[in-house]
């Protein structure tokens, strides 16, 4: 029986060897298949264009969706953040980046 939690030999000794399979490309290409599932087409749309930047061994894919707080709006909304394997495509994160609600108004002074 495989465990398929875990890698096989054939994609450890690639990992061992520095054999990278996956490019920016098609990092862009899991996150846009993966946000599409989870959050509808209409997210993804308000992702793009998606962009992978190298960190290590990983690409990192961010949306450029750009969400500004709106207090009349309660619902959480973000742009995506998913961190990818080089080696072999493993989603090693899967986030979005939320606005936190602050106050826009005029700034308090603590001073007396």
């Amino acid at each position: 029986m495989i465990n398929s939690a875990q890698p096989d030999y054939s994609m450890l000794s690639r990992r061992w060897s520095g054999v990278k399979l996956i490019d920016s490309q098609i990092a862009i290409e899991i996150a846009r298949l993966v946000h599409k599932q989870a959050a509808g087409e209409a997210d993804l749309a308000s992702n793009e264009p998606l962009l992978a930047a190298e960190d290590g061994d990983a690409w990192v894919v961010t949306g450029s969706k750009v969400v500004r707080y709106n207090s009349n709006d309660q619902s959480l909304g973000g742009s995506l953040r998913m961190v990818i394997s080089q080696f072999d495509g493993q989603i090693l994160s899967y986030a979005l980046t939320l606005v936190l609600p602050q106050d826009l108004g005029q700034s308090k002074s603590t001073d007396s």
